[in-house]
């Protein structure tokens, strides 16, 4: 079972059963190290990335905090896939069961995968 992320319902389109949801494809693929030589430093591109990405991080951890289920669940999905923090099931949760009791249903679907798998809580196996 996997979890859901905000980017990949298209709110404009009615949902139904026999729509599938797919998660978006990742249009800028990480450049290769291969040819880099040992011990290379990273490149400044590289070095802008980490530094956006922290700085939409700590957006996004405000906004949360503000009670933006939106942003709580994209907390919870960093904190789900390790992604610019360290990877915490328990953190991931928190801002999912946050976002969940503000009827977000991503947030409730990503909460039960929780569940239904023991990640951050006991294992739920109805």
């Amino acid at each position: 079972m996997d979890f859901m992320c905000c980017s990949c319902i298209d709110t404009d389109k009615p949902t139904s059963a026999t729509t599938k949801v797919t998660p978006e494809i990742d249009r800028n693929p990480r450049p290769s190290r291969k040819n880099q030589p040992r011990g290379a430093s990273q490149s400044g591109d590289q070095l802008l990335q980490r530094r956006r990405r922290g700085e939409g991080l700590r957006r996004s951890r405000k906004a949360a905090e503000q009670n933006h289920a939106i942003a709580q669940v994209n907390l919870g999905i960093s904190y789900y896939k390790g992604n610019g923090v360290t990877k915490d099931y328990v953190e991931a949760v928190k801002w999912y069961r946050k976002a969940a009791e503000q009827n977000h249903a991503v947030a409730q679907v990503n909460l039960g995968v929780c569940y239904a798998n023991g990640n951050g809580v006991v294992k739920d196996d109805v």
